[in-house]
């Protein structure tokens, strides 16, 4: 993480949803992971096409794409090429020391 501030880091993992994605990279192979994987993820078993334009689940697109994504971008915890929607987890000892020592109750993603 860029600023490794206690409260920077809380701030970040304060929202279910950033903290559902970072488990979602550091579970996957090579840390890597396309957009439309961690939107469908983010959406359970809803398919990202099947969202229409005032839907729960586009309004779970948006916040992926202008909110979790550039936020965990701008503090360095993933890299983020929109031209190929692809997204690489960076890991970060100091987010993970903090996700680590949270319960072990899986994360329930609002959607």
């Amino acid at each position: 993480m860029v600023d490794h501030d206690l409260d920077g880091c809380l701030e970040l993992l304060a929202d279910r949803n950033r903290r559902a994605l970072i488990e979602y990279l550091r579970n996957v192979d090579d840390g890597e992971a396309t957009v439309d994987e961690l939107a469908d993820y983010l959406h359970g078993v809803e398919p990202v096409s099947a969202s229409g334009p005032r839907s729960r689940g586009y309004q779970m697109d948006i916040q992926l794409h202008h909110d979790h994504l550039t936020t965990l971008e701008s503090r360095g915890i993933i890299e983020y090429y929109p031209e190929g929607e692809l997204v690489r987890y960076r890991p970060d000892p100091f987010v993970e020391e903090i996700l680590d020592s949270l319960t072990d109750e899986p994360i329930e993603v609002e959607v």
